[in-house]
């Protein structure tokens, strides 16, 4: 008796933990973004440095908590990156993080809908991001306006378009 409820315990315990956050592996992990530039280009760049967790299981994602650091912004251009960093668009002093923690995830599918909140340059608003898994591999598009989190107020639309495409490709341990 005392045996089998060890090992239903056991059994309960191997179900359970892969539901604990997972750390994101930094290494693996990124975010992308296109912006337009005088209407004509597109400014591609990076963010490094992933953090958080992500409940998943293998087949289902039930939270999302994870941060970038702002600083590791890079378009390959140090000049404009430098100018990224300051008061301008992230300053990075004072809103070294950009953050997003989900409040709800919906199964679509095989694919995912993370609800929750993007945390940017001090501005907190909800978004929905969609989700694709490939076994320890979550990846995520979504779009949002500049303008909505106070980056480069004082730059015009024609220098920076409004709408920022980020692409996110994250990798669970």
């Amino acid at each position: 008796m005392f045996k089998n409820i060890l090992l239903a315990i056991g059994f309960m315990a191997a179900i359970i933990q892969p539901l604990k956050g997972q750390s994101i592996d930094s290494s693996k992990s990124d975010v992308s973004f296109k912006v337009k530039n005088m209407k004509f280009n597109t400014v591609e760049g990076t963010f490094t440095n992933m953090t958080g967790t992500i409940d998943f299981d293998g087949k289902t994602i039930t939270h999302i908590d994870a941060c970038i650091l702002a600083e590791t912004v890079n378009t390959k251009s140090k000049k404009r990156d430098q100018h990224l960093k300051n008061e301008d668009f992230f300053n990075v002093n004072v809103f070294p993080e950009i953050c997003f923690e989900s409040s709800e995830i919906v199964t679509q599918n095989n694919n995912f809908l993370a609800k929750g909140t993007l945390s940017l340059h001090g501005v907190s608003k909800p978004v929905e991001i969609p989700l694709t898994v490939n076994n320890k591999d979550v990846s995520g598009k979504l779009t949002i306006n500049r303008l909505d989190y106070n980056l480069g107020e004082s730059t015009g639309t024609f220098m920076v378009g409004n709408e920022i495409t980020i692409k996110i490709n994250c990798t669970v341990r």
